[in-house]
């Protein structure tokens, strides 16, 4: 799952300002880990959030110290934004607590495809600390995801990160559970330090998610169309997620090839390339 916690080193002067959310407006993707940011700092990208004008669509604020009163005042700036996509928060030493507060409003959400609550693995070297979810967070985010909202809708979220966790075999058989009737979560990252599973539940969770992205594909495939707003819950991209996430890239490839495309971009968005280059990470 590379790129979940890939993001750009940015001045801790101007990240731990209200101007770090205030050109968000016209600067869609933010990527402000290792910066020390605090529970200040999620209230500032929370009320941020809240006005209901924000922009953003990728926020990736890993190893830093929000903990669970920062997550839970982003969450609550949140449950009024409409666009973001992609939300990472690994390694911000969030708990179940934080959890429990951030799981459904992801999940009513219209247009979050990407959820990163994993570990960097610079974290040591940071000085900074893993979240620790455990099991009570991974229920959390069990019921959030294991059930339409609002009746019949799906949430959209495809991928889910949630390594390192101290999750115990009974937080995967949550997520087992959970799996078994969600159509839409493609991924799900679930290894952990020193803690053995169940195969047969880890098996099942991915033998689910590829179902799911087998079932994405073909209506993609039937459909003889691109990714796009009008996709709709059937084909799991959900009104309004397929916009900004990849829609209608790949000009010249098949409707499976463009939809896989869509998927691989959940994670790995196009601008990504621009970082990678600047920083060489493949060298």
């Amino acid at each position: 799952m590379r790129g979940l916690s890939c993001g750009w080193r940015v001045c801790r002067k101007v990240v731990t300002s209200r101007c770090c959310m205030c050109v968000a407006v016209c600067c869609p993707c933010r990527y402000v880990g290792s910066n020390g940011l605090t529970a200040k700092a999620g209230r500032i990208m929370g009320e941020h959030l809240g006005t209901g004008n924000s922009q953003l669509t990728t926020l990736f604020a890993a190893a830093n110290r929000l903990g669970d009163d920062g997550v839970a005042a982003l969450a609550a700036g949140l449950a009024h934004d409409h666009n973001m996509q992609r939300l990472g928060l690994s390694s911000n030493r969030i708990t179940g607590v934080g959890t429990a507060a951030l799981a459904p409003v992801v999940a009513r959400h219209p247009a979050v495809l990407l959820l990163d609550l994993g570990f960097v693995r610079a974290t040591p070297a940071l000085g900074e600390l893993g979240n620790r979810l455990g099991d009570d967070g991974a229920a959390a985010l069990a019921a959030a995801f294991g059930s339409p909202v609002e009746g019949s809708t799906w949430p959209v979220l495809r991928v889910l990160n949630l390594e390192h966790n101290g999750i115990t075999q009974r937080g995967v058989s949550a997520l087992r559970g959970m799996m078994e009737v969600n159509p839409i979560i493609t991924a799900v990252a679930l290894t952990q330090f020193g803690v053995v599973h169940n195969e047969y539940a880890r098996e099942a969770i991915i033998a689910a998610c590829r179902r799911n992205q087998a079932a994405f594909l073909d209506a993609a495939a039937e459909r003889g169309s691109t990714v796009d707003a009008d996709a709709g819950v059937d084909a799991g991209a959900g009104a309004g997620a397929g916009a900004g996430a990849g829609a209608g890239a790949g000009a010249g490839k098949t409707p499976r090839a463009q939809a896989q495309q869509w998927l691989d971009e959940i994670v790995s968005p196009p601008h990504m390339n621009a970082i990678f280059s600047v920083y060489r990470v493949d060298s």
